[in-house]
């Protein structure tokens, strides 16, 4: 069960030096269907029962700061921020600790009113339910056709 969690737990795995990229990759092929890589790993005694929580809660920060990181793209795809104010808000968050949401804190800004917010929240989750990972494109947000492409706002902003 190759999953976008299963993927980004694999990464991890590699980045901490629990395990090669080889072994992680050969492990990721002999999952039997229905069985994710954080139940392989810990199965097959390849993570320590001491070390599974922290990397679960690194998973955790992870899979946020790929929400986060979304719906920062989309609110520069609709036109609520240009790149670079997009950038310092995930570089503001990442330095007070991901404490906040970019969301929240656009509507105490007043950049985006609440339902503007709801909306593009509802639009990543839908995104990211359908496995598109977090680079949504602009349809249906207000604003869009003056946006980028989604791939040149995921370039920018990762960089």
């Amino acid at each position: 069960m190759d999953t976008s969690t299963d993927q980004l737990l694999a990464s991890l795995v590699v980045r901490r030096g629990l395990l090669g990229q080889a072994q992680v990759e050969a492990l990721r092929r002999e999952l039997p269907p229905g069985v994710s890589l954080g139940v392989a790993l810990r199965e097959r005694g390849l993570i320590s029962p001491e070390a599974f929580p922290a990397l679960q809660r690194e998973l955790a920060l992870a899979r946020f700061v790929q929400a986060e990181q979304g719906f920062a793209r989309l609110c520069v795809e609709g036109g609520h921020l240009t790149t670079d104010e997009g950038r310092a808000l995930l570089a503001e968050q990442r330095a007070a600790g991901h404490s906040w949401r970019i969301g929240e804190r656009l509507v105490e800004q007043g950049r985006l009113n609440e339902a503007e917010r709801d909306r593009l929240s509802e639009l990543l989750v839908r995104r990211l339910s359908r496995g598109e990972g977090a680079e949504p494109t602009p349809s249906g947000i207000q604003g869009a056709s003056d946006a980028p492409p989604p791939s040149a706002t995921l370039r920018a902003l990762e960089a």
